[in-house]
């Protein structure tokens, strides 16, 4: 839910990114895995810093949140709870002096710092996002873009229709993102064998934790033949990306045919899992689908 909150601008200008948590009991430990795994595939592949993940810093104390380097992350925001003086030259819009500040921003959560108007929101509705970009037009950063793909799917009488995908390789699951899949249905073995890693040590669990950084926010379930302690473990340690959980092979949902989905959606079945590749058109059937009544 969109939370504002006030505060004294320190420095001009208007970010919004994901918040990443440094406050001075936690330490680095509010840095969630998907940020630091996505940073850490930015520096791997030799991304330039100009496409390095966008974060804003969310902090107890200024000196430490104006201090913070993150590997392979462009901080370009801070927003700080106590009402700190800089000590430093401010090259980023800042706010200080937002009251209950830390204890308002979960992990991966979206933080707009408006330094224009004295502002954080944290959470913010997608009519905010348009806001800020509209506002922002001067701004030599890409945008962040919506269209009809990105949102969810409502019908006529308020039902939200999840769209996922079934995903059995890295490239099956950019390809779902892409199109705008709520969620995904990961074959964990397909993944890892069409990613040539099957029989190598930790393979389920790096699978896991790249589909995870590829899907911030989005819920995922593996599908898995009695997942191990360590995968229960790195789903709770993940929870917060949006919801991980296992399914047995038997009791996976299976993909249905994109005209058909006019059908499910009369029967009242809120989840239409199709193929990567049909999300797009999935999504374009269900309005009309609705628009027409089923």
């Amino acid at each position: 839910m969109m939370h504002e909150l006030g505060g004294v601008s320190r420095h001009a200008g208007v970010a919004m990114a994901v918040g990443v948590v440094v406050d001075s009991d936690r330490g680095f430990a509010g840095i969630t895995e998907n940020v630091m795994m996505t940073g850490i595939k930015a520096l791997r592949s030799g991304l330039p810093e100009a496409e390095w993940q966008e974060v804003v810093i969310v902090c107890d104390v200024l000196a430490i949140g104006s201090n913070v380097m993150i590997p392979g992350s462009r901080i370009i925001g801070i927003a700080c709870e106590s009402d700190d003086e800089p000590l430093q030259p401010l090259s980023v819009p800042c706010m200080t002096g937002v009251a209950g500040l830390v204890s308002s921003v979960g992990p991966e959560s979206m933080v707009i710092v408006d330094a224009d108007s004295g502002r954080v929101i944290i959470d913010p509705d997608i009519y905010s996002v348009i806001d800020y970009q509209d506002n922002s037009e001067t701004d030599s950063r890409a945008p962040i873009t919506f269209d009809a793909d990105d949102l969810p799917t409502f019908t006529s009488d308020g039902r939200v229709i999840t769209v996922s995908a079934v995903v059995s390789s890295l490239d099956d699951a950019e390809l779902a993102i892409s199109q705008g899949a709520d969620s995904l249905t990961v074959y964990l073995d397909e993944v890892i064998e069409n990613d040539g890693r099957m029989g190598e040590a930790d393979a389920e669990v790096e699978a896991v934790e790249m589909v995870a950084a590829m899907a911030v926010s989005k819920p995922l379930v593996f599908v898995c033949p009695s997942p191990d302690d360590e995968l229960l473990q790195l789903a709770a340690r993940l929870s917060d990306n949006g919801g991980i959980s296992f399914v047995e092979p038997e009791l996976a949902p299976q993909p249905v045919r994109v005209e058909s989905i006019g059908k499910s959606v009369s029967a009242g079945e809120d989840l239409i899992v199709v193929m990567p590749a049909d999300v797009a058109a999935a999504k374009a059937a269900l309005r009309v689908a609705d628009s027409h009544g089923g």
